[in-house]
């Protein structure tokens, strides 16, 4: 497959991909196990193909990467522009990596989330909850 074909939809594609699995969602019946497993793929589809941002990113130019810019509607001048900067590709990667996490919490019990909530609470906003104590 030539990569150089998707480029200039990759920035969309990652930013829908997880918007039309959504849609999609709405239609799978209601099963717990079936819409995490569904979640689950399309957060992976997504985080697979915003691997493709920084690999083929032009850092050299320092303009935008992946850039569209197409005229949605010609009257009030609405335009579809997204781009994308060497710093913020890395957010995008970090963004994606992070849902599938999500969805796999998602199939914890409430004791565990409680339990796994409660330690980072103690390790990161201690103080606070002394505050609270006193």
């Amino acid at each position: 497959m030539n990569m150089d074909a998707i480029s200039p939809f990759i920035l969309s594609l990652v930013t829908f991909i997880p918007a039309g699995g959504g849609l999609l969602i709405l239609l799978i019946p209601r099963r717990d196990r079936d819409i995490k497993l569904f979640a689950l793929v399309i957060s992976m589809l997504a985080f697979i193909a915003s691997l493709h941002l920084p690999v083929h990113l032009h850092r050299e130019s320092g303009a935008f990467g992946y850039e569209i810019d197409k005229i949605w509607i010609a009257s009030p001048n609405i335009h579809y522009h997204m781009g994308i900067d060497g710093i913020s590709v890395w957010l995008v990667v970090l963004t994606t990596f992070l849902a599938p996490l999500r969805v796999d919490l998602l199939d914890l019990d409430s004791r565990a989330r409680e339990r796994i909530f409660h330690s980072a609470a103690d390790s990161g906003v201690g103080a606070d909850r002394r505050l609270h104590l006193t």
